[in-house]
């Protein structure tokens, strides 16, 4: 999982990552819900947003 979610943050520079809203949806991109199907996959999301590592 750290590898994981390593691999995913250095895809972004360090300064855009810590300064930046990591969002689930706003009126700018696709609600979270729409995307992932249902509310258990959801809930995962939100889980990982939470516990994603700065």
């Amino acid at each position: 999982m750290l590898a994981t979610t390593g691999a995913y943050r250095s895809l972004t520079s360090w300064r855009s990552y810590v300064h930046s809203w990591q969002l689930l949806g706003s009126h700018d991109s696709a609600r979270i819900r729409t995307v992932v199907g249902d509310a258990a996959r959801q809930e995962v999301a939100v889980g990982l947003l939470a516990t994603t590592r700065c």
